[in-house]
């Protein structure tokens, strides 16, 4: 059977992804990203993305454990985070240090995420250092032009010296009793998007002009707004035979190709339906994201399927992968499931 897309005035997103950033993480209850994700999932419906859970930069070594960025070709941080923004419903953002001010720069300076972002500081007397520095401070939190909504959250440490030199120490910091404080937790909820609402309405479809007289007929182009995309790629998991299909891939290049093939199919499917020609290649882009690539997008997007517990994908020997679908998933993929329509063949006649 072959489906199309269907237009959606307000889409309900039926999950939330926080992306939750912050410095050298462990994965232990020290950690206080750790500690920040145990008190967000007591919401089934959000799914928090802490990268360096599921994913490394590693070619050979331990992939057991980790799916590599390599094997869906992103190569450096800025495309990775840059991505996980623009999925994410909220981006939390712990701030302490100088690489945490260059990833609260770079989300604050585009202003589809300006409104996402929730940043966590710890308070100046605990680590005897403002970490909100004055140049942070005018740049996003001017009393005459507030550039981030969400006022800075401010928590209080517990402190671990740690020696960098003889004459430098720096400090390691967590919650008490490796528990972020209730309060805390419920100043931070409250900055929460709580319903993400999207107008699922079909994308821009155009040609390619040569001249002002002259059409270029060679490529179709798609523009798309980065939320319909994501949610048409997470409606694909709705469909019974393409979840079977992911359970037989066994190799990563295999399961990009699958995800890509079908939505590209159903892409072409709905500018039929509208009525529209499609002419060569199908190209898409992504409005006010000029140097997004597609393939970049895409491929990301099922990691974010996998981090977000509704894929699993595990690294077998061999440079193998196996595929499941998560179980407690049917209402999500339910939801979705509105923003997909089965193509009816018509009868001769009719």
């Amino acid at each position: 059977m072959e489906y199309i897309f269907k237009s959606k005035p307000e889409f309900v997103e039926p999950i939330r992804v926080l992306f939750l950033c912050g410095t050298n993480f462990n994965d232990n209850d020290s950690d206080k990203r750790i500690a920040i994700e145990k008190i967000l999932k007591d919401d089934s419906s959000n799914r928090v993305v802490i990268l360096e859970k599921y994913f490394n930069f590693s070619k050979k070594g331990d992939k057991k454990s980790f799916l590599s960025y390599y094997d869906i070709n992103l190569f450096n941080l800025y495309n990775i985070e840059n991505l996980a923004a623009l999925t994410a419903t909220n981006v939390i953002i712990i701030h302490e240090s100088i690489s945490t001010a260059g990833e609260l720069a770079m989300f604050a300076s585009n202003t589809n995420l300006q409104g996402k972002i929730i940043t966590l500081v710890p308070e100046k007397y605990s680590v005897e250092e403002e970490k909100v520095s004055a140049f942070l401070s005018l740049e996003f939190w001017s009393k005459k032009q507030t550039i981030l909504k969400n006022e800075v959250i401010r928590f209080y440490p517990q402190i671990k010296k740690v020696g960098i030199s003889k004459d430098r120490n720096t400090y390691y910091t967590y919650f008490p009793n490796n528990m972020f404080p209730y309060e805390l937790g419920n100043q931070l909820k409250s900055k929460i998007i709580t319903q993400q609402t999207t107008n699922m309405r079909l994308f821009g479809v155009g040609y390619k002009r040569v001249n002002a007289d002259i059409t270029y007929t060679k490529d179709t182009y798609v523009n798309f707004e980065y939320a319909v995309f994501k949610n048409y790629v997470f409606s694909l998991l709705s469909i019974d035979e393409f979840r079977c299909k992911i359970r037989q891939c066994n190799r990563i290049v295999e399961l990009k190709n699958l995800f890509k093939s079908m939505f590209i199919k159903m892409l072409k499917n709905t500018i039929v339906d509208q009525n529209k020609e499609v002419k060569g290649k199908i190209k898409i882009r992504f409005n006010n994201q000029p140097n997004l690539n597609f393939d970049n997008a895409l491929f990301f997007m099922i990691y974010i399927m996998h981090a977000c517990n509704l894929i699993h994908i595990k690294n077998e020997d061999d440079n193998l992968i196996s595929v499941d679908i998560r179980k407690n998933t049917s209402e999500i993929f339910k939801s979705y499931s509105v923003l997909i329509q089965p193509i009816v063949q018509k009868e001769w006649g009719d």
